[in-house]
């Protein structure tokens, strides 16, 4: 088991977020991002 999956598994549970990262990856920028502290305060 790689220690990413874990983490993956829990990001995807979280349905505000993986709403939010879908909304930032429809967007289409050339640059975006989500910071880190967004994820580790949920």
């Amino acid at each position: 088991m790689l220690y990413e999956d874990p983490f993956i598994q829990t990001i995807i549970q979280h349905e505000q977020l993986m709403h939010d990262l879908r909304r930032v990856r429809s967007l289409h920028l050339p640059q975006s991002y989500i910071g880190a502290g967004y994820i580790r305060n949920y």
